[in-house]
């Protein structure tokens, strides 16, 4: 039992360590730096953030007002860390194309944002009139 317990060890002992961690393909990388794909991944990204936010804020509801505002919040620091995430992530693999990307990133959200902001107050005056 000894002998098979060292034997592991040794084997264990002679390996050069753990795996390194898998980077991306090579063919990925150069396609991550072209500015075109990256305002297309972060203007995707930006977009994609705020119709989440939409579907969270439904969660919202007048029977469970609290409830509703704590699973609001979660969402959104949930969305806000994988935001930051994919900037860092990019940061690492994207080369020259990360300034595209946070520029794409930050004006579609804020863009898609606005548009929300302008169509709910718009839905309010209307249904202001008509009170």
């Amino acid at each position: 039992m000894a002998l098979a317990t060292r034997r592991t060890r040794d084997r264990r002992f002679t390996r050069e360590g753990p795996p390194p961690l898998a980077a991306p393909d090579a063919t990925v990388l150069p396609l991550l730096a072209h500015p075109a794909v990256a305002v297309l991944l972060g203007a995707a990204l930006g977009v994609g953030s705020l119709l989440v936010s939409r579907v969270s804020a439904r969660l919202v509801t007048p029977e469970d007002p609290a409830g509703g505002l704590a699973r609001l919040a979660v969402v959104s620091s949930a969305r806000m860390l994988l935001v930051v995430a994919a900037l860092g992530t990019y940061f690492l693999f994207g080369g020259t194309g990360f300034v595209p990307f946070g520029i794409a990133l930050v004006s579609s959200f804020l863009g898609t944002l606005g548009y929300e902001v302008f169509r709910a107050s718009s839905a309010a005056r209307r249904s202001a009139r008509t009170s």
